[in-house]
C-alpha cells in the first residue's frame, strides 16, 4: 500500500473513472498503466491508474477529479493510500438516482460507464446536455466492486425522484 497525497485532476480527466501519479509512484505500487486501484480516504472508490503528464512527473501526488474526491470524503492536499485491485465485470448493477433523471435511463447510463471501475455506495455524475446526473451505486453482482462491461444490465430503482424529459 501506498500513501499519497491529493492533488486537483486536469480538467479534461474528470469524469472519466481514472487518477494519475507519476511513474515514479506507479513503479513504487507495482502498478502500469491501466491497472485498477482501490483508493482510501476517509471511505473507499477504485480507479484506473494513469501516468502523470510529462511535465509533473516530479510530483509526489495524485491526481484526482471532485466526483472521486466525493466519494472518498477528501480534499485536496489530504493524504489517500492506494493498492492494486483486481476487479471483475460486473453482471448485474442497481442504481438509484440523486437528482432529476430521464425515465428508462438503464442503457444512457450503462453507455456512459462502460469500461468504468465502480464500487458499491460511490456516486456516478454523467453527462446529460445542460445537467448531470448523478447515481448512487446500491448494489453489484458478483462483488462489491467491478468494471461495466458490454454485458453488464443495469436497473434503476426510482425513489422519490422525479424524472426529467431531455431538451428538444
Amino acid at each position: 500500500m501506498v500513501t499519497i497525497t491529493v492533488e486537483k485532476a486536469y480538467s479534461a480527466d474528470v469524469g472519466h473513472g481514472f487518477v494519475r501519479m507519476s511513474f515514479d509512484i506507479m513503479e513504487k505500487a507495482h502498478l502500469f498503466t491501466d491497472d485498477m486501484v482501490e483508493i482510501q480516504g476517509k471511505q473507499k472508490t477504485v480507479a484506473r491508474c494513469k501516468p502523470i503528464c510529462v511535465k509533473d512527473q516530479n510530483k509526489k501526488t495524485i491526481r484526482i477529479d471532485s466526483p472521486t474526491r466525493n466519494n472518498i470524503k477528501v480534499d485536496i492536499g489530504m493524504p489517500v493510500t492506494m493498492r492494486r485491485v483486481v476487479l471483475e465485470p460486473a453482471d448485474s448493477v442497481l442504481i438509484t438516482p440523486i437528482n432529476k433523471t430521464p425515465p428508462n435511463a438503464e442503457q444512457y447510463v450503462k453507455d456512459c460507464l462502460d469500461n468504468h471501475p465502480i464500487m458499491k455506495g460511490n456516486h456516478v455524475v454523467l453527462p446529460f446536455f445542460e445537467e448531470k446526473l448523478v447515481y448512487e451505486i446500491l448494489d453489484i453482482t458478483p462483488s462489491h466492486a467491478a468494471i461495466v462491461t458490454g454485458d453488464t444490465n443495469f436497473s434503476i430503482v426510482y425513489q422519490s425522484s422525479p424524472c426529467i424529459s431531455p431538451p428538444r
